[in-house]
């Protein structure tokens, strides 16, 4: 089951994999106080998802995608946390598979409105599962989440509450 979202997107790039339209969390324990962002889940195009709450829950228990073992030579105490209760998990900012973002079909005019529609999605996530940390894993994450969550102090180090969560203000 797929959710349809905004009809501005590109068709290629239309629809959220269920689980986290229905779920609001990605892969790992749901209380991870650590995050790992991801820019888009790696796969054929209109993939249907079929995993279900409990298969998210335990992604780290076992066989796991080769993507996440490369954490290991980043750090291997954030590896260990991986799927723990407190822990750390995982979500993306682009909600639907491709196996590289943009498309080839799509226009970077075009990737910007599918980040904009799916962050939507990880604005949800992030309020409602409040972590602690958010590792951005690679440039895009973190030029996006610059732009989404504008630093607390301007450059007089005076804390500014009402760009404190940029957009996505409470």
């Amino acid at each position: 089951m797929r959710e349809k979202i905004n009809e501005e997107v590109p068709s290629l790039i239309r629809w959220v994999i269920k689980p986290i339209a229905e779920l609001g969390f990605s892969e790992g324990h749901p209380d991870s106080q650590i995050w790992i962002v991801g820019l888009n889940p790696k796969g054929p195009e209109n993939y249907n998802d079929p995993r279900e709450k409990d298969n998210l829950k335990n992604y780290f228990s076992g066989d796991i995608h080769p993507y996440f073992k490369d954490f290991l030579t980043v750090s291997k105490h954030l590896y260990s946390l991986l799927g723990k209760p407190k822990g750390a998990g995982h979500t993306d900012i682009v909600k639907c598979c491709s196996n590289n973002f943009p498309p080839e079909n799509i226009n970077i005019k075009e990737a910007e409105k599918i980040k904009e529609n799916c962050s939507v999605y990880l604005r949800n996530q992030i309020l409602s599962f409040k972590p602690k940390i958010i590792v951005c894993n690679g440039t895009p994450v973190c030029d996006f989440f610059i732009k989404a969550f504008p630093p607390l102090r301007n450059l007089n180090g005076i804390y500014d509450n009402d760009t404190a969560l940029g957009p996505w203000s409470l």
